[in-house]
């Protein structure tokens, strides 16, 4: 490779973006895992709470139809 290939190359960043030593590759992959397992964590929680909201909209509803006849026989 001569000189006029080597500027022309496209740059890549992975030189700079790499983790420098082993210990920096492991407090790294120690992060991504804890991102991945709160990612996880936080999916089911949303889940757990659209189940519940769902289900408060249901009671309540049900609530509502059930006061409609007793306001209607009050009347």
């Amino acid at each position: 490779m001569d000189q006029s290939e080597k500027n022309s190359s496209p740059l890549t960043f992975d030189v700079y973006l790499a983790p420098r030593d082993s210990a920096e590759k492991v407090r790294i992959e120690k992060r991504k895992s804890n991102l991945l397992k709160l990612n996880e964590e936080n999916e089911k929680l949303r889940w757990e709470l659209k189940a519940l909201s769902d289900k408060l909209e249901a009671a309540e509803r049900q609530r509502a139809q059930q006061q409609q006849p007793l306001e209607t026989r009050i009347e």
